[in-house]
This record gives structure tokens, sequence and C-alpha cells, in this order.
């Protein structure tokens, strides 16, 4: 009779587990992430961010410095071979970057423009995700590289769809998978892995970004150091001038 009603416990303590994990909507698991990172007020008051770091190639590592600012501005300076250049910039506006065979500024295409507005966007899509007119299910669970994480699907308000997959044990997003919208990418599986979480006063931010496409490595970036609320001048985003003007 003990081992009935032991084995009886195990069975209920086995399907309430069961249960509860069930019961967890994908508002909680947002929740839960957004507070693992330090919580909302903190990322509704970050305005700018600057970053520095390398991304690794097969000529050797590249310095890059990456300055973003709410709500939309985003600019990617490199050196490469020697040679600082703008690896691509948005004012909010315009789509621009620097043509490294001919070293000149060059607008992008009305397409690659339309992409860029959505990816230069500061404030985190999860955040407030509902006003910002996005829809959020719970997909249930995907082992991603031995991590079983929740898999939440986000239908955005213009239509697209972006996968978000968090760690079951603390909730933090591991990886992310979109879908290219321009270009030789365009309608591509892309899959951002995110990792090396470090403290930035008070808030955890990723260190390591690295995109995969069909599971091969296309870019990774090491961030070396990330500063925030720092001032940003909105005229380092605009489309450079004609010379003699």
């Amino acid at each position: 009779m003990k081992t009935i009603k032991n084995l009886l416990a195990i069975c209920l303590i086995a399907l309430l587990s069961a249960t509860y994990a069930q019961a967890q909507t994908a508002d909680e698991i947002i929740n839960k992430y957004i507070d693992a990172i330090g919580g909302k007020a903190k990322w509704k008051a970050l305005k700018s961010m600057t970053q520095t770091g390398k991304a690794p190639s097969p000529q050797g590592d590249i310095p890059f410095l990456v300055q973003a600012k709410a709500p939309n501005k985003l600019k990617v300076t490199a050196t490469f071979q020697g040679k600082e250049m703008v690896f691509q910039c948005f004012d909010g506006k315009e789509f621009w970057g620097v043509n490294f065979m001919n070293m000149q500024a060059e607008k992008k295409s009305a397409e690659e423009t339309k992409e860029m507005q959505d990816e230069a966007e500061f404030e985190s899509k999860l955040l407030d995700y509902a006003s910002k007119g996005h829809k959020i299910s719970l997909e249930g669970k995907e082992t991603i590289d031995g991590t079983e994480c929740f898999k939440i699907k986000m239908v955005e308000k213009d239509g697209d769809n972006a996968y978000y997959f968090f760690d079951t044990d603390n909730y933090v997003l591991i990886m992310t998978r979109t879908y290219g919208k321009s270009g030789q990418m365009k309608g591509m599986e892309i899959e951002s892995y995110l990792s090396d979480y470090k403290e930035v006063e008070g808030m955890m931010m990723p260190h390591s970004t690295e995109q995969k496409i069909k599971g091969q490595t296309i870019s990774k970036i090491l961030a070396d150091t990330i500063k925030i609320n720092e001032a940003i001048d909105d005229k380092i985003f605009a489309f450079p001038a004609p010379a003699g003007k």
C-alpha cells in the first residue's frame, strides 16, 4: 500500500508540474524574460547605445563601432584593410552606406530602406508588443543547441512572422528566427544566436551575436564594450552632403 501511495504521489507531482508548464502563457514568458534582463523600467529608459567590438572574418578580425539612438537611428562603422567606412547608416528615413570599391556614400534601394526601418527600431518589439500592433502566441517548446526553449511566435504588424526562443530554465533569449525581406536573402530563414550575456548598468545584454542560414554562419559580432544613454548627435546619421557644398 505504501508503494502505491508513493507512486500516486509521484504521479501527482508530475501531473502538477506538467500542468504548470502548460499553464504558462506567452505573456508570462516574455515578462519573465524582461525581468531577467533588468526589468521594463530600465529598458524603457534606454535612449542610446554605443557598442565597440570585432567581427571575425577570413581576413582577420574587423573592428566595428555601432551607434544607435531612439527611436530608429543606426550607424555601423567598420575598419577594413586599414580603411574606416560606414557599413550602413539609417537616419530614420534614408538608408545609406559607403561603397568599399569607390569609397563613395550611396543610398540604398527602397526595398532595403523599408527593411532597415524595421531593423533600426531601437526599442525591442517585445516591450509593449501589443501597443505596437504585434501579436504573440506560445508554440510549445523546441531544443536549440541542446537547450530546451519556449518557442514564441510573433506576427508583426506588417504581417511578417518572427520566432523567439527562451531558455526554459532562466527565460533568457538565446535565438531568434526571422526571414530576409530584401536582396539575396529575401525569404530565407535567418537564425540569430545570442550569448555571452553581461551586465551593463543593471541590464543583461548579449555580447556575442551570430547569424546563420541553413546552419552556416554568415556573420558574427563580438562586443568588447557597450555604453548606454550617452549623447549622440543626430548629424552623424545624415547622408553626407556632396563635396563642395
